[in-house]
């Protein structure tokens, strides 16, 4: 019975160490991911952003159809080069520049519905308009968002910030706050793994500190296609949810199984 007791309370004071590791919010607290809607499918076999009107009949069919049974939120998802309006502060205002409506309206529509509204954006991203105007970073004495980019970029239309810079964190965190005051519950933050690869594990773990940061207990973070190294001990810290470094694509396990994924 004593190696048994002694037994228990070794697995007991493991898990503790884990469990302080993870980040402390109210989401992780409660234990279970969100239930929600996500427009990655259609943009998968388009490859196109959605269009506007297909975006509204998801969200009504949602509303008629599943919201009763817990699902409750509706997340756009990637195809987001196109999303280059962009208000005083340099931040996007529309998930796609040709729709009509943008963040405030359609996140309206949703919550009216009676459901909570999710955003896929990383808050690491400059568009191509912030950097070309020089939208001055909020917070910040005349630094521009050009100013703050690093020397790599994520593709032709977005750039990377360089956390090293004077003006970055003011940056990172003012785009969370303008999430949060657009009513977003949950913040959809992709390509994780560019950067860390890009910048290195430090700079990585400095934004994800400062995006956890600003968001409290108010944003739920879910951190997408992050490597994950040393059993996700940076991601553990700053973020309510991990999705792997990878696509399902079509569907099926391939991606998983196949000898060329496990190197």
């Amino acid at each position: 019975m004593m190696h048994l007791k002694s037994f228990l309370l070794v697995v007991s004071l493991s898990l503790a160490s884990v469990s302080l590791l993870a980040r402390d919010s109210k989401y992780t607290r409660h234990g279970t991911g969100p239930k929600y809607w996500i427009a990655y499918e259609w943009c998968f076999e388009n490859n196109l952003p959605i269009p506007e009107d297909r975006w509204k009949r998801n969200i009504d069919w949602m509303a008629d159809t599943f919201r009763d049974y817990g699902y409750d939120m509706i997340c756009n998802d990637g195809w987001i080069e196109a999303a280059q309006s962009i208000n005083e502060n340099g931040y996007i205002t529309k998930y796609n520049s040709n729709w009509r409506h943008g963040f405030e309206y359609w996140n309206k529509y949703i919550e009216d519905k009676g459901m909570k509204v999710g955003v896929y954006y990383n808050p690491l991203w400059i568009t191509s308009a912030a950097y070309y105007s020089k939208c001055k970073v909020s917070g910040t004495n005349g630094i521009t968002a050009a100013d703050i980019a690093g020397r790599w970029r994520f593709n032709d239309l977005l750039f990377w910030v360089d956390v090293n810079k004077e003006g970055a964190e003011q940056w990172i965190k003012g785009y969370v706050r303008y999430f949060k005051s657009l009513g977003v519950s949950y913040l959809r933050i992709d390509f994780l793994e560019n950067y860390e690869r890009n910048y290195g594990t430090d700079a990585y773990e400095k934004a994800l500190k400062w995006i956890a940061e600003e968001a409290g207990d108010d944003l739920f973070l879910s951190l997408v296609m992050p490597n994950c190294y040393h059993h996700g001990r940076t991601e553990l810290k700053y973020g309510d949810m991990i999705r792997v470094d990878d696509d399902c694509f079509k569907g099926g396990w391939d991606f998983a199984s196949m000898a060329t994924s496990c190197v």
